[in-house]
């Protein structure tokens, strides 16, 4: 519940019921009340992660998996990964005072790789960190990356150092 209403926040349109949860026993969606209880388990992931929620899983060392209509609520854009060293439009750059990034796609898992950003304008170079981040078949985030952060964030609870 708590992704849907900042999706909502960020003004992203979602059908109605698109995101809800939904009781296992019943099929009715939780109420607002049962959504005050969250907890994390011993690894910090939130309990909006699950089946037949926006975020499917999450593991510290692979990222997060999506349910289909998220990534298509998100309005997710993937590029093949062809290089080390990658040119991609300057909206796929996750950026902030502690980190810049990419999202990389890998077997269904999204998940922030770190690197540096070189040029400016519309199109800058991306390098990872470590050579190992990227392999053949990956694909990189090029659109959505920005509220693709919020849920990857909000399936984490906000611990932050869950994939640095």
């Amino acid at each position: 519940m708590r992704l849907f209403l900042i999706l909502m926040i960020l003004g992203v349109v979602i059908p109605a019921g698109a995101l809800e949860e939904r009781h296992p026993d019943s099929g009715k969606p939780h109420s607002e009340e049962a959504d005050t209880h969250e907890e994390e388990d011993e690894a910090g992931i939130s309990s909006d992660v699950g089946a037949g929620k926006a975020v499917t899983a999450a593991d510290p060392k692979r990222g997060i998996q999506l349910s289909g209509k998220a990534v298509q609520v998100l309005q997710l854009k993937t590029k093949p990964v062809t290089s080390g060293s990658l040119v991609l439009p300057h909206e796929a750059i996750v950026a902030s005072r502690e980190e810049t990034g990419v999202y990389r796609l890998r077997d269904g898992w999204f998940r922030l790789i770190h690197g540096q950003v070189s040029g400016t304008g519309k199109t800058v170079r991306f390098q990872p960190e470590h050579s190992t981040d990227f392999h053949a078949g990956d694909a990189v985030v090029i659109e959505g990356s920005g509220l693709l952060r919020v849920a990857d964030i909000a399936a984490f609870e906000g611990g932050g150092g869950h994939h640095h």
